[in-house]
């Protein structure tokens, strides 16, 4: 469908209800008045059962003549070639809005017909039966209408005049009846012909191949004749009229030869060229990737409207604005060509799974970034584009929605468009290249000049790959929201005579989704000591899952997931190898680190995660309100680190409204705001020792800045509550735990005011260390000798609930 340019066309459009007319017109008896009706408007009639006109019809060939020279007036006729597809039809009814039907010929002879504010209804002179129709020449005339919202119908500016076959307003949104009598759907194709006669200096550019272009000397008029004999869904035809020049080259293809040709304004030709400069290498990455270009050319026609490009059938309308002789806004170029596989020669069944088109068609901006700049563009503009669906997409279309079922007024939203190219290019990770590939190119080949449903993608495309695809689906098309996923710990398996094995075990969350997702092939990336690295893929399903990983080297000292991005989950995240002091920046995570002075290079990960802090039910033992976000902070971070942090907490909108619950349930009041801090998955969250709220502005406006003045390993969250915290220690003292001596360098006796059964050791980097069983019991003594000096996180866990300390081991 078409693309947009974001920046002069908000996503949000408000759209009206209006009347439609009812269709079938088989097997009833002539009416004296217009047979219409109101339906319900959803959208669905759009399906074959909704728009029964396809069980008793189906259109051949339109041959349209109009006539152009005196715009914004236009006047024409076309003539349909259809059959009757059953016995007793009466008459039959072409949308047409804003435009007068002056005349109606069957078979050259005066007809019947009842036009109304939607279209015409067509009296037969006698009942039809199954076979070919009569042919139907429909004479009309008026000034064309634009969509209410501006994006859509037919436009003249200047010495141009042109279509746009989509209307955003418009229910249903095709709108090719804007300009001439058709079934105005997705699912009816029709051939074309267009002879169109302007004035001399005007040429038209049309859908297909061009069959004649001639001047008449005595009229000065110019009469152009295109042709389309594939068949093609209504809004997909156009025409364009304009001062052009034609700019023209040949690609080589699968199927040999495919001409280009591009109307342009002459003095913008050379700019074309430049803007155009990888036009080639789109069409190769889509054969590759889709399949054979199976259309007669590679057209586009420059126009000056500046919201965007409209992808009708070898002919896209395209904005002038794009054509400035860089390369700026070539992944335009690239998204409307690549509708020749994704929305033109298989077409959305109905408005409501315009992913469909339009999500393929984003992605396909990303496959032509990768082909030609290679697979860290590809990454990048992935990531991005990501990001921006996790941080806006449900703020700016009333919540976290599906894909598939959007409403009529979100059609041409962020969620079709941007959440579409995330679910795609997840699909592809699901499927690896080799079965993306092959199957994309058999079930477009198989779909070729037709529509489909999300569900009958699901199914074709999992036929083609052998692959059962219900859970991706159910996961990532059918329900909202976003999946996330959390390494809670790993150890080491080892057994006589057995390959040791690292036992890996997944915490799955979820942003907005419904239910937990099944089947994820989840990347891990396993470092060493020396932070080499290694990769394997493990499948996970449901909240909690785990895997065995056969190692090929020592136990890594990081088990990271999904650092090259090859799902995209609710997650950002940034690494950096440091080298110097100074401010360094972790965007997209959402966090500073200052470095007053650096010894030797420091490996730095910074994992900004979409999801809410786990608290493992009684592990919140000073009743936190959390926020919907934490972040983790790994690496070989030493225990005397000097480096402090910043964040912002936002409960206002100001950059993500992230921590907007924080407030909702309380006051405004930025008094309770806190920073709360563990070493890693299971241990409890407590107050950080060492750090400062700044508040921006009246303190009341929900907004403001965290220092964190002590940098370790571990994970950080922004909660509300009572501040308990000591900056004079290095972590806090539970007072409910008493650890002595402390700092010790060989034995540490621990004295709990609660019995507990399990007693863990932490490290700075969120590591744990080592766990201990014992009795139902208070004390408890362990040797800490063999312990690196530094920090170290003490936690218990009782069945009363989970305490933690810190204690320090000395030289």
């Amino acid at each position: 469908m078409p693309s947009l340019n974001y920046p002069a066309m908000p996503y949000r459009l408000i759209f009206l209800l209006f009347l439609q007319p009812l269709y079938l017109f088989a097997q009833q008896p002539a009416p004296a008045v217009k047979n219409c009706r109101e339906l319900k408007q959803t959208s669905s009639y759009l399906s074959p059962e909704a728009d029964p006109r396809m069980d008793s019809i189906d259109l051949l060939m339109g041959d349209i003549h109009l006539n152009l020279d005196a715009p914004p007036y236009l006047s024409g006729s076309v003539q349909y070639e259809y059959t009757i597809l059953t016995d007793g039809v009466w008459g039959i009814y072409f949308d047409l809005v804003g435009i007068h039907v002056d005349s109606v010929h069957i078979d050259g002879v005066n007809a019947v017909f009842y036009p109304n504010s939607y279209g015409t209804q067509i009296k037969f002179n006698t009942v039809q039966n199954t076979g070919p129709g009569a042919p139907i020449t429909i004479f009309y005339s008026g000034t064309p209408i634009l969509d209410a919202t501006g994006w859509g119908g037919v436009y003249h500016q200047g010495a141009y005049f042109y279509n746009l076959g989509v209307g955003f307003d418009a229910d249903p949104h095709n709108f090719g009846r804007a300009w001439y009598p058709c079934f105005d759907n997705f699912i009816e194709r029709c051939a074309y012909r267009l002879t169109a006669t302007t004035a001399a200096e005007n040429r038209v550019f049309g859908c297909g191949t061009r069959l004649s272009e001639e001047l008449d000397t005595i009229s000065q008029k110019l009469e152009t004749v295109w042709e389309i004999n594939d068949p093609i869904p209504s809004y997909l035809l156009c025409f364009a009229s304009g001062p052009f020049t034609e700019f023209s080259r040949t690609l080589q293809g699968e199927g040999g030869a495919t001409p280009v040709q591009i109307g342009v304004h002459p003095s913008d030709s050379v700019q074309l060229a430049n803007s155009f400069i990888h036009l080639p290498e789109a069409f190769a990455c889509f054969e590759y990737w889709y399949g054979p270009y199976l259309w007669d050319k590679v057209g586009y026609s420059v126009v000056p409207f500046n919201a965007g490009a409209m992808e009708h059938a070898t002919n896209i309308a395209y904005m002038a604005a794009a054509v400035d002789g860089t390369t700026s806004f070539e992944t335009l170029m690239a998204h409307e060509l690549s509708h020749h596989w994704w929305g033109d020669l298989a077409t959305c069944t109905t408005a409501e799974d315009m992913w469909l088109n339009e999500g393929w068609a984003s992605y396909s901006e990303q496959l032509f970034t990768e082909w030609v700049y290679g697979e860290t563009a590809y990454l990048d503009a992935v990531q991005a584009n990501f990001l921006q669906v996790l941080q806006n997409t449900h703020l700016e279309e009333g919540g976290y929605r599906a894909v598939s079922g959007v409403p009529h007024a979100y059609t041409y939203g962020s969620h079709v468009y941007d959440k579409g190219a995330v679910l795609v290019h997840n699909l592809r990770t699901y499927l690896g290249d080799s079965l993306f590939r092959t199957g994309l190119r058999m079930v477009l080949s198989d779909a070729a000049f037709s529509d489909w449903s999300s569900e009958e993608l699901r199914d074709v495309l999992g036929a083609a790959t052998g692959k059962n695809l219900d859970d991706f689906f159910d996961d990532w098309v059918f329900q909202p929201g976003f999946s996330h996923f959390q390494i809670d710990s790993f150890h080491l398996v080892s057994s006589p005579g057995i390959p040791d094995s690292l036992e890996v075990f997944v915490r799955q969350k979820l942003r907005g989704a419904e239910h937990f997702y099944h089947g994820v092939p989840l990347e891990l990336c396993l470092v060493d000591a020396d932070f080499n690295r290694t990769y394997a893929v493990i499948e996970v399903s449901g909240e909690t899952d785990s895997a065995r990983i056969p190692l090929q080297g020592t136990q890594p000292m990081f088990v990271w997931s999904n650092t090259r991005h090859r799902l995209s989950l609710a997650r950002a995240d940034k690494e950096r190898m440091l080298y110097t002091a100074g401010n360094q920046s972790f965007t997209p995570a959402k966090l500073t680190i200052n470095i007053p002075a650096l010894d030797d290079s420091l490996l730095v990960r910074v994992e900004h995660h979409w999801a809410i802090p786990d608290t493992f039910g009684q592990a919140n033992p000073n009743n936190y309100l959390f926020t919907n976000r934490y972040w983790t902070i790994a690496g070989n971070i030493p225990a005397d680190f000097e480096g402090a942090g910043s964040i912002f907490y936002d409960g206002k909108g100001q950059q993500d409204e992230l921590d907007a619950e924080l407030f909702a349930q309380t006051s405004p009041s930025e008094d309770s705001i806190l920073l709360a801090y563990r070493p890693g998955p299971g241990a409890p969250w407590m107050e950080h020792p060492d750090y400062q709220v700044n508040k921006l502005g009246s303190g009341m406006d929900k907004f403001g800045g965290i220092r964190i003045n002590k940098i370790w390993a571990g994970e950080y969250t922004i909660v509300k509550g009572v501040s308990m915290a000591s900056s004079t220690k290095a972590i806090r003292q539970d007072t409910e735990v008493r650890l002595t001596p402390n700092p010790s360098s060989d034995k540490l006796r621990i004295e709990s005011d609660h019995r507990f059964f399990e007693a863990q050791i932490w490290d700075v980097q969120g590591k744990l260390i080592r766990t201990i069983p014992v009795q139902d019991q208070k004390v408890l003594e362990i040797q800490v000798n063999h312990l690196s000096p530094g920090n170290y996180q003490l936690v218990l866990k009782g069945k009363s609930g989970v305490w933690a300390s810190g204690f320090v081991v000395g030289e």
